[in-house]
């Protein structure tokens, strides 16, 4: 899989990226690396570092988006990961992530590697703050 850093649009046949980044339902992305937790320390990644995912929704009106993670067979590992954006009131936003996990390898993360995850959840939620307030 690729081995640029962020999140890239790919052709499911050969991982390569799509001239078009703009996303699509149907299209597929790269992100990498992934660490768990989010350290961005590549020498503590002890699992390969990029995960293919398909996305399943893209809905500009409404300001949501979701993807199901694409590099096991589903009966081993499916994950679906929604993001969400509404305006709350006095003027704010609210963010919302939420990844649902099933198949046999579901377990195993619960077990192993929650407490990443949920780091890594809060620090996607920071870091997408911090950089909307700096616009």
């Amino acid at each position: 899989m690729s081995t640029s850093r962020g999140v890239t649009l790919v052709s499911k046949a050969d991982k390569k990226p799509l001239a078009d980044q703009t996303p699509k339902e149907g299209e597929y992305l790269i992100m990498s690396p992934v660490h768990i937790p989010p350290t961005m320390d590549d020498s503590s990644v002890w699992f390969p570092s990029s995960s293919l995912e398909l996305l399943t929704v893209v809905d500009h009106q409404n300001y949501r988006c979701s993807w199901r993670y694409m590099s096991l067979p589903h009966w081993l590992l499916c994950s679906n990961r929604w993001q969400a954006l509404s305006t709350v009131e006095g003027g704010g936003t609210k963010y919302e992530s939420i990844i649902v996990f099933t198949g046999l390898v579901a377990y195993i993360l619960r077990i192993f590697m929650a407490s990443g995850l949920k780091k890594g959840f809060v620090a996607t939620g920071e870091a997408l703050k911090k950089r909307c307030e700096e616009v």
